[in-house]
């Protein structure tokens, strides 16, 4: 190899490198006040999440701005109702047509929470379902009341949503 080549690699190693390093866990720890604030919100179960980004997984597609959509998640108490795009791949084929989108109203179960410290974020995992899908459903919630909320179905590919959280009065 000529000695341009090498040097061209070695400075595309270097630039590699320093991107990595800028994306490790250099995130102050959150506040005690922060973290009280999040599991306040969270284990109430009474907000709204509002989807301003979709993301399908494993698709072509990365990230579809949604908002205005009036794309949501609503829990209060055990209840929930989602009203939320779809874009993705289907395993199972919707009888009659209809909304593709993940709509829903009903029950959570398997209910659990907890501080992911080294990341910053607080987590709520639960399952819901209705006649024929089993939905997988996990949110974090970040400081500032940002969140991801990752829906993983018996029926379709999973899909992950970027938004943000605000409580119910």
């Amino acid at each position: 190899m000529s000695s341009r080549v090498i040097s061209v690699l070695g400075l595309g190693l270097a630039f590699l490198l320093i991107g990595l390093n800028g994306c490790s866990s250099s995130k102050e720890p959150l506040s005690s006040a922060t973290w009280s604030q999040l599991e306040n919100v969270v284990t109430s179960k009474n907000f709204r999440f509002e989807a301003r980004w979709a993301v399908p997984i494993g698709g072509r597609v990365s990230r579809i701005d949604i908002a205005g959509n009036n794309a949501y998640m609503k829990m209060q108490g055990d209840n929930l109702v989602m009203e939320l795009p779809y874009f993705g791949q289907r395993q199972v084929a919707q009888m009659g047509g209809g909304n593709q989108g993940i709509q829903f109203e009903g029950t959570t179960t398997d209910i659990s929470t907890g501080r992911n410290e080294k990341k910053n974020y607080y987590n709520l995992d639960f399952i819901t379902r209705n006649q024929s899908e089993l939905l997988q459903c996990n949110l974090q919630v970040f400081s500032g009341m940002s969140a991801v909320l990752t829906v993983n179905s018996n029926q379709r590919n999973a899909i992950r949503y970027e938004g943000r959280l605000m409580p119910l009065e």
